[in-house]
């Protein structure tokens, strides 16, 4: 693609090639100042014939760059091999530079996919879907409900008087206290913790 004829845009566009943030280049290619730079830049940024010419900027500068200094993938991932292997030597192990290493190689080579899992809708379940799920939550909180059922309750009292018996005192805590009676009978149980789903 040849330069721009507008050549605002093509300043503007280089700029963009360069590294400079947009608002900056927008204003080199002598656009004026104010309150609304960010969102004007913004907006030329995205005009086809720029985005086109950035690209197309950027990947010569990047062609310049491999026959100049002779970088290309190839040499990266040679590169990236070599501290790899220097990482995991066996007197001077550093594991996260080598997995790190071993990684950006993986990814190069397409040995890894990054995997998204969509969640559905319920109204775009299927009914055999609906009834599997439906199945699923069942048997999940009959388990919950035989598991609390083996659990044992504690009887409080019983248990604060089985204290104070086997530590060899006069009686129960609350006596001496200028009480007489025991205090209410508190029975906690795995089941009152359990909300009753039926």
């Amino acid at each position: 693609m040849p330069i721009l004829a507008n050549h605002r845009h093509e300043i503007f566009a280089q700029g963009i090639s360069q590294g400079l943030p947009q608002y900056q280049a927008y204003l080199n290619a002598g656009y004026t100042t104010g309150s609304q730079v960010s969102s004007s830049a913004s907006r030329l940024a995205r005009h086809a014939s720029i985005i086109k010419r950035i690209k197309e900027l950027q990947a010569s500068a990047a062609e310049i760059a491999v026959r100049s200094v002779g970088i290309d993938k190839g040499w990266v991932l040679q590169q990236l091999h070599a501290n790899a292997v220097r990482c995991m030597d066996v007197d001077d192990y550093k594991p996260v530079p080598a997995i790190r290493a071993l990684e950006l190689i993986g990814k190069e080579l397409g040995m890894f996919v990054d995997r998204v899992e969509t969640l559905q809708s319920i109204s775009d379940l299927r009914a055999e879907d609906l009834e599997r799920l439906l199945a699923d939550v069942d048997r999940r909180l009959a388990d919950r409900r035989s598991i609390v059922a083996d659990v044992p309750s504690v009887d409080l009292v019983r248990a604060s008087q089985t204290a104070v018996d086997l530590s060899g005192g006069d009686g129960p805590p609350w006596q001496g206290d200028g009480v007489d009676a025991p205090p209410p009978t508190c029975r906690l149980s795995p089941q009152s913790l359990v909300p009753d789903l039926d």
